[in-house]
């Protein structure tokens, strides 16, 4: 009998080579599948990329070197990598997706006013940003469910989004724009969280406003923090003054400010009165604030 430790291995070279066949035959495959999605998208930008791979085991699809430019001619968004970990192509409107970008290049001077903002806060000419991306759309119960979106910059910090919207239509026909922007006061909110986890946006905003007022980064905070204790002090509603409170540690020591929207029973836009007092606004949306 052979010995079983070389057939052990014989076995595994067989995989092995098997494993890498097959993974060239799928990324055979999603190259042809991604050109003609991009042949077909030509008319809205012109995208290009170095390489794809697949993974067999969860499926995903990781594009390489990625080059997104407008179909009019236009400075291109260049991208690291882009990986789509699930996604449905059964429907016009993917009724699930999963993506992250990383390393997203973008010219702050491409941003206008923000761009100008950015610079101002001492922030690179190019910035570095990933993001993620994570849905489920529900189209017979016209709900949209964003389990996350993120979105961060290396010198700044990380924002995440979650979100679940009830009667909601979204489309690819003409009429789609015009259904979500009408039927926008009927939305249905059924909860929200927004969360900041801060590295340097908070210094360099109190840095910025010191040097307006000849003052230091650690005096412009001092001055801020002092003016939250007045409002405090003579904010009466308890809920205002908690929020002020959260908001006033975030300041003194950055890292993470969070705000969470729960309303006891999902609630149209149209039913959140504009002219009401922000905190009564904040108790009709169960609003939470943690700093």
């Amino acid at each position: 009998m052979k010995n079983p430790l070389i057939i052990v291995a014989g076995l595994t070279a067989l995989a092995g080579a098997a494993w890498f066949g097959a993974t060239a035959y799928a990324n055979n495959l999603a190259r042809q599948q991604i050109d003609q999605e991009l042949l077909d998208a030509r008319d809205l930008a012109d995208i290009q990329y170095d390489d794809v791979q697949v993974d067999l085991l969860t499926r995903s699809v990781s594009l390489k070197h990625v080059s997104i430019a407008p179909a009019n001619g236009g400075e291109p968004v260049l991208i690291e990598e882009l990986i789509l970990d699930e996604f449905d192509q059964s429907s016009d409107i993917p009724s699930f997706l999963s993506a992250k970008i990383l390393g997203a290049q973008v010219n702050a001077a491409s941003l206008g006013e923000l761009g100008d903002r950015i610079r101002e806060l001492g922030y690179p000419e190019t910035l570095s940003l990933n993001s993620d991306i994570s849905y489920r759309y529900d189209d017979l119960g016209r709900e949209l469910d964003i389990n996350n979106l993120s979105l961060s910059a290396d010198d700044a910090g990380t924002l995440n989004a979650r979100l679940k919207l009830g009667n909601i239509q979204l489309g690819t026909d003409e009429m789609a724009f015009f259904r979500l922007i009408f039927g926008y006061p009927n939305l249905l909110v059924h909860g929200a969280e927004l969360t900041f986890t801060d590295r340097s946006l908070v210094e360099r905003i109190m840095q910025q406003r010191g040097k307006a007022e000849g003052l230091t980064g650690d005096q412009a905070t001092n001055k801020t923090l002092a003016a939250l204790d007045v409002e405090i002090a003579n904010t009466k509603d308890p809920l205002g003054k908690e929020i002020l409170s959260q908001f006033r540690r975030f300041i003194a020591s950055p890292d993470t400010f969070s705000v969470t929207v729960q309303p006891e029973q999902p609630l149209k836009i149209r039913d959140i009165p504009r002219s009401a007092d922000p905190v009564d606004i904040a108790r009709m949306l169960n609003l939470q604030v943690k700093g």
